[in-house]
């Protein structure tokens, strides 16, 4: 379905090389549902996450339930252990930029892989920004682009706590920066819905 949706926004060729790029593939667990790979710098596959899409609205199908799943969980891989890495992370070692923007939907990163095709999109998929995983990034100038959303029971925003881990990243000497431009626009109504880039 999301396959869909991008040959809806994008040509064949373009659609084929987001495909390529980032390894997208489809489940069989949900019809049409998509597989998105966690794939290291050393091409190493650390997750499958199942998501499923409107194909119409690319939106992710949140009813009746959230369609969410692993492949270790529908696999049933016995001492699985789960340690995820940046979506996209692979791309790192093939594609030349000085800048890698991290957003936390994969479909965003995909998106935007298209739309700002100059800087390597990561998504961090909703995990929470362990130091560990941004080991690989420490010679890349990095930008944060978090989702708009309310506070929570801490008193704080998405943004603000991705400014958090940004000030932490600078003390340990990476550049970082986190990007305003979502906060600084986003209206009440967004807020609630938790609306990212894309």
């Amino acid at each position: 379905n999301l396959i869909r949706y991008l040959r809806r926004l994008f040509k064949e060729d373009l659609t084929q090389y987001l495909i390529n790029r980032f390894k997208l593939g489809t489940s069989t667990y949900w019809k049409g549902s998509t597989m998105f790979w966690q794939i290291d710098e050393r091409m190493n596959i650390h997750a499958g996450k199942i998501m499923l899409y409107d194909s119409d609205t690319g939106r992710r199908c949140k009813h009746p339930f959230n369609h969410i799943q692993w492949a270790h969980s529908v696999a049933k891989w016995k001492d699985f252990r789960l340690d995820q890495c940046f979506f996209g992370l692979h791309q790192i070692n093939t594609h030349e930029a000085k800048s890698i923007c991290i957003v936390e939907s994969e479909k965003t990163a995909v998106l935007m892989t298209a739309l700002i095709p100059n800087v390597i999109w990561l998504a961090s998929g909703g995990m929470n920004l362990s130091i560990e995983n941004f080991r690989p990034l420490k010679q890349f100038k990095l930008i944060l682009f978090p989702d708009v959303g309310v506070e929570d029971r801490n008193g704080k925003t998405p943004y603000q706590k991705w400014q958090d881990k940004a000030s932490l990243l600078e003390t340990l000497g990476y550049t970082v920066s986190v990007s305003s431009v979502l906060e600084n626009k986003a209206m009440i109504q967004q807020r609630e819905k938790g609306y990212d880039l894309a």
